[in-house]
């Protein structure tokens, strides 16, 4: 349970540390075990039964780690156009679904109600606790950039934003920030 701790606090300080001016960028690729220590799953799959999914298989994709619960309004109505942004981006982005429901049956029915799996998300085992997505709350989107930086953060259910961030990843994959 410690190690499970230790990953969230890395992966909250990570995200905290790439929004402060002139942050380093972050690795995770390198701290797969330390991030993400139970590995990936499809969404919907039962965790002890899962085949697991390593983070380094989605090296130079866009990541977007979205927080989110079954008993979350906002969530529900975002959901959908997340599912389908990802279809459209399937070739540059993936999404690792973070649950904060309060069972594994509520996360597993969630994802298999908005088709998470078959769109090709990845999901965090369920783990009994919460996740924090930090100050705005459910739903949030953290994108990480290729490179390992934050690329964007959208704090709420808005949609238009995902059209934005279609430009700026077709932007990006052209001019990549020097590093």
């Amino acid at each position: 349970m410690k190690k499970i701790l230790l990953a969230i606090a890395a992966i909250a300080l990570s995200f905290v540390a790439a929004f402060a001016q002139n942050a380093p960028r972050v690795d995770p690729y390198a701290r797969e075990a330390e991030l993400f220590p139970d590995g990936l799953i499809r969404p919907g799959e039962d965790a002890k039964k899962a085949a697991k999914t390593h983070f380094k298989d989605l090296k130079g994709k866009f990541i977007g780690v979205y927080y989110s619960a079954s008993w979350c309004g906002p969530c529900r109505s975002f959901s959908p156009h997340l599912v389908e942004f990802s279809k459209k981006n399937k070739k540059n982005f993936v999404v690792v679904f973070s649950s904060a429901d309060k069972t594994e049956d509520a996360m597993k029915d969630y994802a298999n109600h908005y088709k998470m799996a078959k769109a090709k998300w990845l999901a965090l085992p369920f783990r009994g606790k919460t996740t924090a997505p930090g100050p705005g709350g459910y739903p949030t989107l953290v994108v990480i950039a290729p490179d390992g930086s934050v690329f964007t953060k959208i704090v709420g259910a808005q949609p238009k934003l995902l059209d934005d961030i279609a430009k700026k990843m077709a932007d990006w994959k052209k001019n990549p920030p020097k590093k």
